[in-house]
């Protein structure tokens, strides 16, 4: 299978439809480097390559078209670094010179600077990734961890992640863009919520067991968008070019809607799944929709604790405050909510999930869960 320069959605979802109901694993064939992102493809990329690794009956194959000395600004692409991470053999494009060692160890040092306090810089141009890498016992993210005193690493508090949307904002915007304190704010509290649903639910598969190509991250990105890129979009992205167009900056001549992308992602069971503790397979595809749904009503939760299931809800009223754009996708299911025309909705209740296709709506089963959403930068 080969991977296109060009990252989009839509592409994502066509490799995912070629590895549904493969009788033999797919050897993937990617590219030096990638030409574009749409809004959402890298990370619509990223869920693809760990469902394909996380799929592979016997080895994770790949045929790169890098040279050595490129490996290291090869794994600086978000696409890349995951696959320096999950791929068991990796080859040059004929396939005869295996490369598997070398890009390991490019996408090791990455990796760890992914991990750093500073971690601004492991990948080109304006944009940052945070990763945990748990099936590579690797060190926790020193920005999303503490120690705990016994060799471990714990989730820090939520206050604690103001430091890390800081990160984030002065890693993706511009110099002359203000950093205020509201906005650090709303990421933070975001990128909490979504984090932490990884850290406690996003470890294993459907079965229960730990995944073996556990992969989990934040990632964030800064977009541009002309008038004329907003055209191309609306062919490849409805949903997103329908939100822009509906931006204040986009009625001003010649304006740019400015976006800032955040993902969280993780290669484990999936929201449903997780909520009904049971395989999908054994549910209907009414019943994952369903609880999927359920994921983001108030108190909704797998877990006991007093004031727990607040985690997605809080997320939604922040992504309201800020008219923000959320995209889900997880087992069988792509879903968005264009939460800026839902500010005057109470808390708690559940956004407007709607389908991504208007047709077809049940996809390819997708390993772990996305979710992407986007802020409007002002200034």
């Amino acid at each position: 299978m080969r991977v296109d320069k060009e990252q989009t959605i839509g592409k994502s979802e066509y490799y995912l439809s070629n590895l549904a109901g493969a009788a033999t694993d797919y050897t993937l064939t990617v590219p030096k480097h990638m030409a574009a992102a749409a809004a959402g493809g890298e990370a619509s990329l990223v869920q693809f390559l760990l469902t394909w690794a996380q799929g592979a009956r016997t080895h994770a194959r790949l045929h790169l078209t890098p040279e050595y000395a490129e490996l290291s600004e090869y794994t600086r692409e978000l696409f890349g670094l995951i696959l320096a991470l999950v791929a068991d053999d990796a080859r040059t494009v004929d396939g005869k010179t295996e490369i598997s060692e070398l890009l390991r160890e490019a996408g090791l040092v990455t990796l760890r600077r992914s991990q750093s306090l500073r971690p601004r810089g492991a990948l080109k141009g304006p944009q940052i990734v945070i990763l945990c890498a748990d099936s590579l016992n690797s060190p926790a993210s020193a920005l999303l961890h503490d120690p705990d005193g016994k060799g471990q690493a714990k989730l820090k508090s939520a206050a604690a992640y103001d430091e890390v949307a800081s990160a984030m904002l002065e890693a993706t915007l511009q110099q002359n863009q203000q950093i205020g304190a509201e906005l650090v704010r709303a990421i933070s509290g975001a990128v909490y919520e979504l984090f932490r649903n990884t850290e406690e639910h996003g470890k294993l598969d459907q079965l229960g067991n730990v995944v073996r190509r556990s992969i989990r991250g934040i990632h964030a990105r800064r977009h541009e968008l002309s008038p004329e890129s907003l055209v191309r979009m609306a062919e490849e992205s409805p949903p997103v070019a329908d939100y822009c167009r509906s931006l204040p900056t986009v009625h001003v001549a010649a304006a740019h809607v400015q976006l800032l992308e955040i993902s969280v992602f993780d290669a484990g069971a999936g929201y449903a799944s997780r909520f009904k503790g049971k395989p999908l397979a054994a549910m209907s595809a009414e019943d994952e929709l369903a609880a999927v749904h359920e994921c983001f009503a108030k108190h909704s939760t797998v877990k006991s604790d007093e004031g727990a299931g607040l985690g997605l809800c809080n997320l939604i009223s922040i992504l309201r405050r800020r008219s923000g754009f959320l995209r889900v996708r997880t087992g069988r299911y792509s879903l968005y909510a264009d939460l800026s025309g839902e500010k005057d909705r109470a808390y708690g209740e559940p956004p407007e999930l709607k389908h991504w296709r208007r047709h077809s709506r049940l996809l390819p089963e997708t390993a772990g869960s996305l979710i992407t959403f986007f802020i409007p930068i002002i200034g």
